[in-house]
């Protein structure tokens, strides 16, 4: 029981974090507003019949290492009845210019026996992104391509960039990703039209979305059964169904601030 349970949590929250970053990236009548200079999320992770992960995603204005950035931390741990099976408490962080370029990225994972710590280092005078695995003693270095973001920096680049309006059935939204020293991953999106679904704030007509991960198998399940819903009306990131190796999550949005 706890091997099963362990596969399907280890890099969950790599997983939660694409959903929601997919979630916040509608903008339907305005593609290109600038984001709010704080904003914050507080999402609640299901797994089965347990509310097992809670999870926050937030976004601050600050100064780093000379420039204006924004500050983006997403964390989950495990809760209540999950937390017996396996303790989860992981930490995302990353700093990114307003023209959306990466300058620093870590993640701190603990998960069950698991851990690790790696930071990504962006330098775009020399073209490379340097990976620093700090729990194996490792250093990668890697060459940056256009539109390159990191795992917390492309929801910001998608909501940005991305008008559902301008979209039609069956569309196909790529974007390049780095997190960790395995290299770019490839984030694809279909957009799958809209559909009434319930949601925490009642019943919502929401953008529908299919992703596919390239790195799917360490975690998911089929791809054919994952989907993300964005309300139409005020763009909210309302939920979010994956299958898991084992299992299945499903994602809700609990409540936000924007100010």
């Amino acid at each position: 029981m706890y091997k099963e349970f362990n596969l399907t949590y280890k890099n969950l929250l790599i997983a939660f974090v694409m959903c929601v970053n997919l979630l916040l990236s509608a903008q339907e009548k305005h593609p290109h507003i600038e984001p709010q200079p704080k904003e914050v999320y507080q999402f609640r992770i299901h797994y089965g019949f347990l509310n097992a992960v809670d999870a926050t995603l937030s976004r601050t204005e600050e100064v780093f290492q000379g420039q204006n950035v924004s500050h983006v931390i997403g964390t989950g741990s495990t809760t209540g009845l999950a937390r017996l099976f396996l303790r989860v408490d992981d930490t995302y962080e990353s700093y990114y210019t307003n023209d959306f370029k990466p300058q620093f990225f870590k993640r701190s994972v603990v998960e069950g026996g698991y851990s690790k710590e790696e930071a990504i280092e962006f330098d775009y005078s020399l073209g490379i992104a340097t990976a620093i695995d700090y729990t194996n003693n490792q250093t990668t270095v890697i060459k940056i391509v256009d539109h390159l973001q990191d795992l917390m920096s492309f929801y910001f680049y998608l909501k940005s960039t991305i008008n559902p309006s301008n979209l039609t059935k069956g569309a196909i939204i790529t974007i390049p990703i780095l997190f960790d020293s395995d290299g770019i991953h490839n984030f694809k999106i279909t957009y799958e039209g809209t559909e009434i679904i319930n949601t925490t704030f009642g019943a919502q007509v929401c953008y529908k979305f299919k992703p596919f991960i390239d790195f799917g198998s360490r975690v998911f399940g089929n791809h054919k059964n994952f989907w993300v819903w964005i309300s139409k009306d005020q763009l909210l990131p309302v939920k979010v169904k994956a299958p898991l190796v084992v299992g299945s999550i499903t994602v809700d949005l609990e409540s936000y601030t924007l100010n």
